[in-house]
């Protein structure tokens, strides 16, 4: 079965198709995509990203569904409860396109397990759907040593936050300063659409990486968004 002929038809992607000019849809479908985490924003990422194209996904997660993960992780039920999130999250993306190539780790990402660049005509990003900052440092150890940019988002509450890291610019602990990696993960109260609306900004930003790979509108600015008064603030980060 050829792509042109799948169950969905050639109109599956035609009316977000003909905004990705520039060389921007070669790439989307030239590039391998890491999703480090398949919680909250991974799964709304991934669900996202699914119905974009033909695209090669990489799920990083050691997570198992659990009952507060309803409340925003939308590729689960409470039929997957005590399953591993990325086999699961493999299984519900496929239901969305049988045309995507999905491979899963159940385990953190780590810049040890990060695998080697084999393929040089083919890109590869990052997406940052993590809860901690120490794993957010493997993130940043990838970006620097393998030159792969990162879709950072950052939820808690009501409130969110977005930037984009490209390999050659500012970086974590230019945003988040020295020593960044040491913070102590912690529960957090988490309302729902407030990951829906970070995930979004950070696939948007992924898809003005497609157009512009070299400059997005996030690259060295923090967007910041506060649910409870409706407002996105933008802050310039300069080199610490």
């Amino acid at each position: 079965m050829t792509r042109e002929n799948t169950p969905a038809g050639p109109e599956r992607y035609v009316r977000h198709r003909t905004l990705l000019d520039g060389g921007a849809w070669e790439r989307l479908i030239a590039t391998d995509i890491t999703i480090a985490g398949v919680g909250g924003l991974g799964s709304h990422v991934l669900s996202s990203l699914a119905r974009l194209g033909p695209l090669h996904l990489d799920l990083w997660d050691p997570g198992f569904v659990d009952a507060p993960d309803l409340n925003r992780q939308i590729l689960y039920t409470p039929d997957d409860i005590g399953r591993k999130k990325v086999e699961v999250a493999r299984e519900q993306l496929r239901r969305i396109n049988s045309e995507l190539t999905i491979d899963v780790h159940g385990e953190p990402i780590t810049a040890a397990a990060y695998p080697e660049r084999i393929d040089d005509s083919r890109s590869r990003v990052a997406f940052d759907c993590l809860d901690s900052f120490s794993a957010r440092s493997q993130l940043e150890a990838i970006r620097r040593s393998q030159g792969v940019p990162v879709f950072h988002g950052g939820v808690e509450g009501f409130f969110g936050q977005a930037t984009t890291f490209l390999p050659d610019r500012l970086g974590y602990e230019d945003v988040f300063g020295p020593g960044y990696q040491d913070r102590p993960p912690a529960p957090k109260p988490i309302l729902p659409q407030t990951v829906a609306i970070i995930a979004a900004l950070q696939v948007g930003e992924f898809m003005h990486w497609c157009t512009a790979p070299h400059e997005t509108p996030l690259t060295g600015t923090m967007l910041l968004y506060d649910g409870r008064t409706m407002r996105c603030d933008r802050i310039t980060v300069a080199a610490s």
